[in-house]
């Protein structure tokens, strides 16, 4: 995800990145454990991005710090997890993400300690 000039970037293995490209350094890094997670999306005060096991995780977009992070959505008696990870969706404050339990669901983005 790119936010003015700064690019956040989620690795295969869970790190979270954040390089401001205009000074051509990183800013940040955050060991999420999430092993297979979306692609990020930024909105300027936070970065967003979706877990395998149906969280929305929501990470302070200047600090890298964890800020919030919905429940797993797997479903009930599910032992399945999703092969591919959909990106949230920004619209106005709030976050769509979608969950292997075949839900999609939406939060208020100015308050993601209260998810």
């Amino acid at each position: 995800a790119v936010h003015g000039d700064v690019v956040y970037v989620l690795g295969a293995g869970g790190s979270l990145e954040a390089f401001d490209l205009a000074r051509g350094k990183r800013l940040w890094h955050l060991e999420t454990s999430v092993s297979r997670g979306s692609a990020p999306v930024a909105d300027g005060r936070q970065v967003y991005f979706s877990a395998a096991d149906g969280r929305l995780i929501a990470v302070g977009a200047r600090t890298g710090d964890l800020v919030g992070q919905t429940p797993a959505r797997l479903g009930t008696g599910s032992d399945k997890v999703a092969g591919e990870v959909p990106a949230p969706v920004l619209v106005g404050t709030r976050v769509y993400a979608a969950a292997p339990d075949g839900t999609v669901f939406g939060v208020d983005g100015r308050d993601p300690g209260a998810w």
